[in-house]
């Protein structure tokens, strides 16, 4: 994940809120939840996080 983030100063990814253990890593890698929405495929809800490098914290 390092080497993207070197890559790039704004990253985003989907998560199902069901997933507490990939909420909780990307959390502690600086991603922060945007928004929440339903999968349109499975109905499920999932949140959008981003990572911004230029992130003040």
């Amino acid at each position: 994940m390092e080497y993207v983030k070197q890559l790039h100063s704004t990253l985003s990814l989907n998560v199902y809120q069901k997933n507490e253990r990939a909420l909780r890593f990307y959390r502690e890698n600086g991603y922060t939840i945007v928004s929440k929405q339903n999968d349109e495929h499975t109905g499920k809800i999932e949140f959008t996080m981003i990572w911004n490098k230029n992130k003040v914290e």
